[in-house]
């Protein structure tokens, strides 16, 4: 508020949101059992948490992903 002026402002504050889609489609369920399955029975100690092939760039460790098709699958350990 300006000192010469004795009207409020106009706007103080507003928000803008934006949608921001995923590249990818998740790890097939299927595969995200069976890789789950391998820590439990082999007691793997890594700490893999969320989806384990999106993002790129958080790729489990020790895991590569196909991502070919909509449904990306786990393709080795």
């Amino acid at each position: 508020m300006s000192e010469e002026s004795n009207l409020p402002p106009i706007l103080n504050a507003f928000k803008i949101f934006k949608l921001n889609m995923l590249p990818d489609a998740p790890t097939n369920q299927q595969d995200v059992d069976a890789i789950m399955g391998i820590k439990r029975v082999y007691q793997m100690t890594r700490n893999w948490q969320g989806d384990p092939c999106v993002p790129r760039d958080y790729l489990w460790d020790g895991l590569n992903c196909n991502y070919n098709y909509n449904s990306l699958r786990i393709i080795s350990l």
